[in-house]
């Protein structure tokens, strides 16, 4: 790399840092390698560290509490182990059916404590020496288990909801072949309820097969969730030893402590602080994050070879007193383990001058077109990071979504239900049809209202078409009168020109016709009951 590609990342660096996102190691290397166009190896980092002592200083950007308890003697531990092998030995236990478990907590968006590359000048005026984490302090804890054989039980996740519901949202990114088990309390943490149902739904289901008729051994600290008459009754119920370790112990005891849950929350942290590094602290944290960000921690950190680890350190399997008690027989440093050396990584030139080397006009336009050309692959670097985050951050979010229906076909003994991905996806697909349902619904009442203001209009139109016809038929009417008060105005008009045409001849008198003359009436003659026609016929010959 170029000495003005470093410049550049150098100014890179002072940059993050005066915005509170100060780089690992990691992504200087992640950064180098995006300006040279290949792969830079640690060795490079450490000697680019060398090169710029007075730009750059590595420092723990926050601290740990990592102080625990120890037991008050080594008589304890020792009366451990004696009870640990008498009752393994009593009851025959197989070291496939000896397990542990433990919760696990986490600020969802809180990150551990990380070794930070600071610009010198801005760490030492005091101003910078903070990393920029989300803040998102809702807890989440997760149950884990693991066997001496290095196997391991599905992660269970206790989210924090008041009600005790669970959201889509939260769960979108399982799949449904993912081993995992959800669940909700109101605190986040687990209690009474849940630890009995985690001991039913999940370790009971996923250990009885395998061990058949043998006896199972659970070792665990003496949380009050783990000690309720309850648990201790179901476990006996079901051949399942309980070891409560002693008080204060845990961290030199428990496999979970002592080997698995510090990469594990070390992986996470990673994960998160990679999320707010691409995103540029830009993008807040939320509960339907925490999947995605924990999956791989979890892949990485619980595997066979680390929980194989885990049972050996702590003296259980094989059983070995010996590894914790001489902790405290004899005290001494244990040495760091060695760096790895890592072949130095061949640096490339990125720009070949086309002009004299020696110029000054050369020299000038390869320090600009280097400091251009590194700056750019750092932009498209970040630019690539932010895309992705933003992509993920940008999934539609209904604040008001309903919880999901998640129906138990079975009655446990406890309160608390652990949920499965199948039993996850059979809710989505019940709230989808539910969903589908209501847009249905909305549909109907839309065309229902649609129909409802085109009968509206359709009488409307009805109505304007009869009053129309109403008027037309007016009309004609009144076009009728008039035409028939037209006819007997003329009629008038005629009448009175010809009375007016006889008055002259109103003087002269008609000439009268004498009277017809009146035939004498006829007289009957005879009884009442009158004559023959001849004697009438005589009678008016007379």
């Amino acid at each position: 790399m170029k000495p003005n590609h470093e410049l550049q990342l150098l100014e890179h660096i002072d940059e993050l840092t005066e915005a509170g996102l100060p780089p690992t190691r990691t992504m200087i290397q992640n950064f180098a390698s995006a300006i040279a166009g290949r792969a830079t190896s640690q060795s490079w980092v450490t000697r680019f560290f060398h090169r710029h002592p007075d730009a750059i200083i590595s420092r723990w950007s926050t601290g740990l509490d990592r102080n625990r308890h120890r037991a008050d003697s080594v008589y304890k531990y020792e009366s451990y182990f004696d009870l640990l092998s008498t009752k393994m030995a009593q009851h025959h236990i197989r070291a496939q059916d000896v397990y542990n478990m433990d919760e696990k907590g986490f600020l969802i968006g809180v990150t551990g404590r990380s070794k930070r590359v600071f610009s010198k000048q801005k760490y030492e005026t005091g101003g910078f020496k903070k990393v920029i984490q989300d803040g998102n302090r809702d807890w989440i804890t997760v149950i884990a288990a693991i066997c001496a054989d290095g196997s391991t039980l599905p992660p269970a996740i206790i989210y924090e909801a008041t009600s005790g519901n669970m959201y889509a949202r939260w769960v979108d990114d399982i799949a449904i072949d993912d081993p995992v088990y959800v669940t909700s309390s109101p605190s986040g943490w687990t209690n009474d309820q849940v630890g009995l149902a985690w001991l039913e739904q999940v370790f009971d289901r996923h250990t009885k097969e395998k061990a058949g008729n043998h006896t199972r051994l659970l070792i665990l600290d003496g949380h009050g969730s783990h000690v309720t008459m309850e648990f201790i009754d179901y476990a006996i119920a079901h051949n399942i030893m309980l070891l409560i370790l002693p008080p204060h112990s845990t961290h030199t005891l428990q496999p979970l402590d002592v080997v698995m849950f510090k990469p594990l929350a070390a992986a996470y942290s990673l994960s998160l602080q990679h999320y707010l590094q691409a995103s540029h602290g830009l993008l807040a944290v939320r509960k339907d994050d925490f999947y995605r960000l924990f999956k791989p921690a979890w892949d990485s950190s619980f595997i066979k070879k680390h929980a194989l680890k885990a049972f050996k350190a702590t003296g259980i399997a094989p059983i070995d007193p010996e590894v914790v008690l001489k902790k405290f027989r004899k005290s001494t440093l244990t040495a760091p383990p060695p760096l790895v050396n890592v072949s130095r990584a061949t640096i490339t030139n990125l720009i070949n001058q086309a002009y004299d080397p020696s110029s000054i006009a050369a020299n000038n336009l390869s320090e600009i077109l280097l400091r251009l050309q590194a700056a750019k692959e750092i932009a498209e670097y970040e630019k690539d990071a932010l895309r992705a985050a933003l992509h993920v951050h940008q999934k539609p979010r209904n604040r008001h979504e309903p919880p999901l229906d998640l129906q138990q076909r079975k009655a446990f003994h406890s309160g608390a239900v652990w949920w499965s991905p199948c039993k996850l996806r059979e809710a989505r697909f019940r709230q989808l049809v539910k969903e589908k349902e209501k847009e249905k619904e909305l549909l109907d009442k839309i065309e229902l209202k649609e129909a409802k203001e085109n009968n509206r209009i359709y009488q409307l139109k009805i109505k304007e078409a009869a009053r129309a016809a109403r008027e037309e038929a007016k009309k004609v009417r009144d076009e009728a009168k008039a035409v028939k008060a037209a006819e007997l105005d003329a009629k008038r008009r005629d009448r009175d020109a010809a009375k007016a045409i006889q008055q002259p001849q109103s003087g002269k008198r008609k000439a009268s016709k004498p009277a017809a003359k009146q035939q004498p009436k006829k007289r009957r003659v005879g009884g009442a009951g009158g004559g023959t026609l001849a004697e009438l016929k005589s009678l008016e010959l007379d």
